[in-house]
């Protein structure tokens, strides 16, 4: 499936079940080519996941996240009622490659690996 047949998919889907629940705010794609994630009041939520909406709650908050950062570097909303992911949106665009904001994302994502190491106590060996 192509890209824009994804979109076409995830549009019609929010549209139908999730515009119409008081609990909507927002949708956009992590991935053009994946499925969509639909912002609640409280929780985004993802295909078999949920994150917290206040790391959506300013373009620092993204942009320090090496997770969300790539998601939001381009338009890839699909409904957005309130306007807040649009702004969000372009103020991650404009700073995205700032150097400030790329040491941030590679040092969130270090802390990430490095607690993950840690918390890694199964004792098994990789080859």
């Amino acid at each position: 499936m192509k890209a824009g047949q994804a979109r076409g998919i995830a549009e019609d889907w929010v549209r139908e079940h999730a515009s119409p629940e008081e609990w909507f705010l927002g949708a956009y794609s992590a991935d053009p080519s994946s499925s969509c994630q639909i912002t609640t009041n409280c929780r985004l939520v993802q295909t078999r996941s949920r994150l917290s909406q206040h790391l959506l709650k300013t373009a620092e908050e993204v942009l320090s996240s090496y997770r969300l950062a790539g998601s939001f570097r381009t338009n890839a909303i699909i409904a957005d009622p309130t306007g807040h992911l649009q702004r969000l949106q372009l103020d991650v665009g404009k700073h995205f490659a700032d150097k400030r904001w790329v040491r941030c994302r590679c040092q969130n994502a270090m802390r990430r690996i490095k607690a993950g190491t840690r918390s890694d106590s199964s004792g098994s060996t990789h080859s």
